[in-house]
């Protein structure tokens, strides 16, 4: 009998549109949990999970490109924000899903409570500043985020850039949704660096209780791990700036020794 890849058992799964979990889902609040697994280990997992699973399936597909552009200020603000854990944490970014070639500029808003919003409102596939400024006028109207500046567009820059292959899923009996990122790399616009071989990002997006998925990783040795790739990317390519946070990370990842 040949082994279960990830593939075959992805394939297994019943399907959901995009619709279905947005209806649950979209503009949520939300508690992000994150894990860092090795391939192999998320395989284990999920081929003994007692979880019922439904796959996202788009045109056919299970599996989906995308790459996320973070915007921060000069002085990187936004990120050290997040760094300081103040009050008011945004996360400004370009997100393309490049299977679908659909682009959406997005902010993602926390609260020391760790509660996650997310608003985000679909925009040209060419960005340059005079449409980023329509854009961002139009991102904070439907925003529900509060006690965010509406940065002029030109006090903005590229800062990190990722890029993943994602998996989503979603549990009906408890409305969780589980994100599988593979093959993720960080760059900016003139360095690329792939940190992430061999590892898995495991998101688990839902209320504040644990679901079962959760309890499922906490069984098999895994727990919540301080993950933000944006900040990854901040420790590789502006070392300057304050990480200490997702120290726990960058140990794990090798981008800091112990």
């Amino acid at each position: 009998m040949s082994p279960i890849t990830y593939e075959s058992w992805l394939e297994r799964l019943d399907p959901v549109s995009l619709t279905e979990i947005n209806n649950v889902a979209e503009f949520q609040t939300r508690i992000d949990r994150k894990y860092l697994l090795k391939v192999n280990d998320v395989l284990e997992i999920l081929r003994r999970t007692e979880v019922k699973f439904q796959a996202l399936e788009i045109g056919g597909k299970r599996q989906f490109k995308y790459r996320s552009t973070y915007l921060d200020t000069e002085d990187m603000s936004l990120h050290k924000a997040a760094a300081y854990k103040r009050e008011s944490r945004h996360k400004l970014r370009v997100r393309e899903y490049l299977d679908s070639q659909i682009c959406f500029l997005e902010i993602k808003s926390q609260s020391r409570r760790e509660e996650s919003v997310k608003s985000r409102v679909e925009i040209s596939l060419q960005v340059d500043e005079r449409n980023l400024k329509t854009d961002l006028r139009r991102l904070m109207e439907v925003s529900k985020t509060k006690n965010f500046e509406q940065f002029d567009s030109g006090m903005l820059k590229e800062t990190v850039i990722t890029l993943c292959t994602r998996t989503t899923l979603l549990a009906p009996n408890d409305s969780s949704r589980v994100t599988i990122d593979m093959d993720c790399s960080l760059s900016t616009c003139e360095e690329d660096v792939s940190i992430f071989e061999g590892w898995v990002i495991v998101e688990i997006k839902g209320g504040p209780k644990a679901s079962p998925f959760d309890r499922e990783l906490w069984h098999s040795g895994h727990r919540p791990v301080p993950m933000s790739k944006y900040a990854l990317g901040v420790a590789l390519f502006f070392p300057e700036q304050p990480t200490n946070i997702w120290t726990t990370t960058l140990r794990k990842l090798e981008i800091i020794k112990s």
